[in-house]
């Protein structure tokens, strides 16, 4: 799948290098952080560093190399509208289920919380609120978010991956 790819922190990271692993053409990145700036460099994929995710420059781009998806994982702005009628997008986000928005991790350690997800989910002009394409569970043990989201990160790669082959028919057809 052509893939266009939004994001950061180690959790992005993992995501990327993951989708690259399987097979998946990335056809460019948009760096949250110098990490997967780092990666897509080293790998040899475009970078682009817009001031807004949602500038033309970047959806000239998606139309240019006809990619297939666009895919966020830790992006930090929010995409609008004229994005996402260029091409099928989907959101990674821990713990969808209960805690949409940000700092999840942070609101389930709060409440004393163990049950910890990792959700696929269609992007829409409201955010955290399209429909989940896959979403996986597990029990974790971590006192904090760095504890936390070590814990989850594999589990990123494998909801993406899973998501990746269920959603590939469908955004061939768009």
């Amino acid at each position: 799948m052509k893939i266009f790819y939004y994001g950061g922190r180690n959790a992005g990271m993992a995501v990327l290098l993951g989708i690259i692993a399987a097979g998946h053409e990335v056809m460019g990145v948009i760096p949250v952080d110098q990490p997967v700036e780092n990666v897509a460099n080293k790998l040899g994929i475009p970078v682009l560093k817009p001031k807004n995710v949602n500038f033309p420059e970047v959806v000239d781009m998606i139309k240019k190399h006809n990619v297939e998806l666009f895919l966020c994982c830790h992006g930090r702005q929010i995409i609008k509208e004229n994005l996402l009628n260029a091409v099928p997008a989907m959101n990674m986000h821990p713990l969808l289920f209960k805690y949409p928005g940000a700092a999840s991790v942070a609101r389930m350690l709060a409440a004393g919380e163990t049950k910890a997800s990792v959700a696929a989910h269609w992007m829409t002009e409201f955010v955290d609120r399209g429909e989940v394409i896959v979403e996986n569970f597990m029990e974790v043990e971590g006192k904090t978010e760095i504890e936390v989201y070590n814990e989850l990160y594999w589990l990123y790669v494998t909801t993406c991956l899973e998501a990746l082959v269920k959603i590939k028919d469908i955004v061939k057809k768009k």
